[in-house]
């Protein structure tokens, strides 16, 4: 059963998923580097990553990738506690602009429209097809294209409708059967009516220091699914604010918005306390209770 079908069967309860674990949070944790941990800090969801590998092959200068499968879960951990495991890749805008720097790729988007035109047709196929021939049980996919600040979009509207959502919506259609989560850091909430005609089941990475306000957010995407909405701050250092945003998130998620509580940083990394990751994964009991 894919995530999303999950969370509606199961309306009220809250649940708490994350990305991958950094060894050093591992090794801070007690846990045992061979091990996912995630039942160890009290997840129900845990996202790990397809990792792509550059080639020799080339096309207009850009280095077109090939992949291997991440580190994943066993059989045995997938069976057990955790309600779901998600594979994170990486998107074309990521990939690129992280690679030959932001300056560059944004040089390269005015300079060549129609070289980065082929050059991300090339990189979808390549992802879709990775995507296809994983043999792990995946419960959703996140596609990471961080194309925002705090501040707001880094990139124009007219570009992604004209080279970015094209390719989304190709990699959705490809994976019908698994429900797409789209991953950004910042401010998107002015393009989240875009993202979601390109039919995305989610979004992750509620910050509302970048005003993504999962309260504000739900009212105007009810059907979107939201994971996120817990601070990196309060995972760091403060208690009392961790029970708080845990306490805004089971009340949205009594409300009927399909929510999984999640680190806004979208990794859980080794500075974060995991006496508090744990405290989270405990919170609430059970539906509707204060801990």
């Amino acid at each position: 059963m894919n995530l999303i079908e999950w969370l509606k069967e199961t309306p009220g309860q809250l649940f708490r998923g994350d990305f991958f674990l950094e060894e050093s949070l591992k090794e801070g944790a007690g846990i045992d580097r061979e091990r996912s941990g995630a039942a160890d800090l009290g997840l129900d969801v845990l996202c790990r990553v397809l990792e792509p590998l550059e080639s020799s092959e080339t096309l207009n200068g850009y280095g077109i990738p090939g992949f291997r499968e991440g580190d994943a879960l066993t059989m045995e951990e997938d069976a057990g506690r955790l309600l779901a495991v998600c594979l994170l890749v990486e998107g074309p805008l990521q990939y690129y602009s992280s690679r030959t720097g932001f300056s560059r790729f944004i040089r390269d988007l005015k300079k060549n429209p129609a070289a980065m035109q082929e050059v991300f047709s090339q990189y979808t196929e390549r992802l879709i097809q990775a995507v296809l021939g994983s043999d792990r049980p995946v419960s959703a996919l996140v596609v990471g294209d961080d194309m925002a600040g705090s501040s707001g979009l880094m990139y124009s509207p007219g570009m992604l409708e004209n080279l970015y959502y094209p390719r989304l919506e190709e990699m959705v259609s490809s994976w019908k059967d698994l429900p797409v989560v789209f991953h950004s850091d910042g401010d998107i909430s002015a393009v989240l009516g875009d993202l979601s005609a390109c039919r995305i089941a989610g979004i992750h990475s509620l910050e509302r220091v970048g005003n993504m306000d999962p309260d504000r957010l739900a009212s105007r995407f009810p059907d979107l699914f939201f994971w996120g909405g817990i601070s990196r701050e309060s995972l760091v250092e403060d208690r009392q604010r961790l029970l708080r945003e845990m306490d805004q998130l089971a009340s949205l998620r009594r409300d009927g918005l399909l929510l999984l509580a999640g680190s806004c940083t979208g990794i859980l990394d080794g500075h974060m306390d995991p006496e508090l990751l744990r405290l989270a994964g405990r919170f609430p009991p059970g539906p509707f209770q204060r801990l």
